[in-house]
């Protein structure tokens, strides 16, 4: 049996030819200068395909000598260009296309406002939102209606410099800053080339953290649990290592306070890094925490509450003084920073660098024996 012929009838660039044991109808026909074949069940789609790179030819050729001379030569001239060098001018736009030059630009106040929403979005504490808004807020005062890609480093440094903030605030909005401006990169905005933003943050040595006295801390205890929204809170940060934002939302369930080993657990939505964390209490925490339920303290509905409450009466002290004491306290009775550091929810490194050699280990085995 004699092999059938591949080519029966050709009209127009459609051809019937058998391809694979079936009768196809093939359109052939010429791009940017290579043959191209492609094969249709039927005459009709296949004469329709053609006519429709036909016109579309003619369209593009119609088109191109419509434009001025100079843009027909300039198009010659890179069409030339790109076929020295290997490439063609539709790849040559596509890289185009991926660089700066062709992103789109934003101003600082869009910028910002964008950047607040993608953190809500991402469910950021209510305290880093109010830290980006305002820091962002006080710069876009001045350079809101700046495009974030036209702001010099210049202006950022005499902006800075007018402000005289403290150091420790100067490298906040340095930080904060390149925060934002990394985010719009990401997001495919255009913010320039250099970084007016990328400043050297300012040295800064690190403080001791302050703590009480052991002899402040009886008196102190005994009067905060005369203010029932002041008392279990103070109790919770000075004996069991807990933030005052962890300890305004634990609440008497979270307590087990009854167990051969009585322990606190701090629910990943309370805790600061958002990780559960179990505290195992010491038999001076667990005596101080009844003491404080049967004064009748109670839970405050917020934060805000229990800082208002405590100004009431009269119990103010320097920030995060409670959990630094017993942090240092902790670290000094029982020297294992690891064991610290897992109940305060921190790190090692930083139980160390902080608290080391705060507190006399009599001071520190006098704290663990204290009793209501």
């Amino acid at each position: 049996m004699a092999p059938p012929k591949r080519h029966l009838e050709r009209m127009k660039g459609v051809s019937k030819e058998c391809k694979n044991g079936k009768d196809m109808w093939r359109a052939e026909y010429t791009l940017s200068g290579k043959r191209k074949r492609e094969y249709f069940k039927t005459e009709g789609k296949a004469k329709r395909h053609l006519k429709q790179i036909i016109d579309n030819k003619k369209k593009g050729v119609a088109e191109l000598q419509s434009l001025p001379v100079d843009v027909q030569i300039d198009l010659l001239n890179a069409f030339r260009r790109g076929e020295k060098n290997g490439y063609a001018l539709h790849q040559a736009c596509a890289e185009f296309e991926k660089s700066p030059e062709c992103l789109p630009r934003i101003k600082f106040i869009e910028a910002r406002e964008k950047f607040i929403e993608a953190k809500k979005l991402k469910n950021l504490r209510p305290e880093s939102i109010k830290k980006y808004s305002c820091g962002l807020l006080n710069y876009g005062m001045v350079f809101d209606n700046y495009y974030l890609d036209e702001i010099t480093k210049t202006d950022f440094q005499t902006w800075l410099a007018k402000q005289q903030y403290s150091p420790k605030t100067n490298n906040d909005y340095i930080g904060n800053l390149n925060t934002l401006r990394n985010w719009c990169s990401k997001q495919n905005y255009e913010v320039g080339r250099f970084n007016p933003f990328d400043l050297e943050k300012i040295e800064i040595d690190k403080p001791e953290a302050e703590i009480m006295e052991f002899e402040e801390i009886e008196p102190y205890v005994r009067k905060s649990l005369e203010t029932p929204k002041v008392g279990l809170v103070v109790v919770l940060v000075l004996f069991c290592g807990v933030r005052i934002t962890e300890a305004t939302q634990t609440s008497l369930k979270d307590m087990k306070l009854d167990r051969k080993k009585p322990i606190i657990t701090v629910s990943s939505q309370a805790a600061k890094k958002r990780r559960r964390r179990v505290i195992e209490l010491t038999p001076t925490a667990v005596l101080w925490i009844k003491a404080a339920i049967a004064a009748g303290c109670i839970k405050p509905e917020t934060e805000h509450s229990f800082i208002k409450a405590r100004k009431v009466a009269g119990l103010q002290l320097p920030a995060n003084i409670l959990r630094h004491t017993f942090c240092s306290y902790h670290l000094a009775h029982f020297k294992n920073k690891n064991l610290t550091a897992e109940l305060a929810g921190n790190s090692p490194t930083v139980i160390d660098e902080f608290y080391k050699g705060l507190v006399d280990p009599e001071d520190a085995e006098q704290f663990f024996n204290l009793k209501p």
